[in-house]
């Protein structure tokens, strides 16, 4: 039985790695200005300007309009964090399924033999079960913790801390499949 569940888990490990999916990352970003903090995905870098896009379009890979995009001038910039899209619940689901899963092969493997001085014995399924919570819980607390990680630019309302910068910022940029 313990043989069958580490194969599977084995193969489950590469099957979650084949999935890649072809769409293009996506960055939150939360901009802070002088009068107000706007939030959405970087659009484009000039040498005094930023353009934003609001998340909702850039989640449905919609062109957007002149309309549609935000342009802030450098001059009015104080910082920018910018973080991975759905970062946080890729990181706890998958922390959390690993930690549910060796949870509940160390359940299964930790369980104590027949107790001669145990009033009424647990299976082997309330040991694995057991483990696989707390694992699981722990998992999901630490994709919390590794998810929210974010990165920031002080701007400072200045050109020159814009430029030095900017090339680490057009990384960070939407690029949609058109």
């Amino acid at each position: 039985m313990k043989a069958c569940i580490t194969s599977i888990l084995f193969f489950l490990c590469f099957g979650l790695c084949a999935q890649r999916q072809a769409r293009p990352k996506l960055y939150t970003s939360k901009i802070t200005t002088s009068n107000d903090t706007i939030t959405g995905a970087l659009h484009e870098c000039t040498d005094s300007t930023i353009a934003i896009v609001e998340m909702k379009l850039a989640k449905s890979s919609v062109r957007p309009t002149y309309h549609e995009i935000e342009v802030i001038p450098v001059t009015d910039l104080i910082h920018i964090k910018i973080r991975r899209t759905g970062a946080i619940g890729r990181a706890v689901l998958t922390l959390g399924a690993i930690g549910g899963l060796t949870g509940m092969i160390i359940g299964l493997a930790g369980r104590p033999e027949d107790d001669i001085y145990a009033i009424e014995p647990f299976s082997s399924g309330y040991y694995a079960i057991s483990g696989a919570l707390i694992g699981g819980a722990i998992g999901g607390a630490l994709g919390v913790v590794m998810g929210s990680g974010s990165k920031k630019f002080n701007i400072n309302r200045q050109l020159y801390a814009y430029q030095n910068h900017k090339a680490e910022l057009s990384k960070y940029l939407y690029k949609p499949n058109y």
